[in-house]
């Protein structure tokens, strides 16, 4: 079942995007108001501190998308 960060990803996996710059564009929906993260019980509007909250969560997404394959190498 993908959850939400599984479901913005995946139309951002065409291949012209690394790990940073995949964090840089889901942490901008928490720019723009599209994403909600919390962090100790409050709202994230730092950009920064989105960045370093979403990257490990963005990379168990990449992996259980990969694992189900969803995303498969390019031969």
């Amino acid at each position: 079942m993908l959850d939400d960060i599984d479901r913005m990803l995946l139309p951002l996996l065409d291949g012209s995007r690394d790990l940073p710059a995949l964090i840089d564009e889901v942490a901008s929906r928490v720019a723009d108001g599209t994403l909600q993260v919390h962090h100790e019980g409050q709202l994230v509007r730092d950009l920064k501190l989105a960045r370093s909250l979403l990257a490990e969560p963005i990379q168990r997404s990449l992996w259980k998308i990969a694992g189900e394959a969803l995303l498969l190498a390019d031969d």
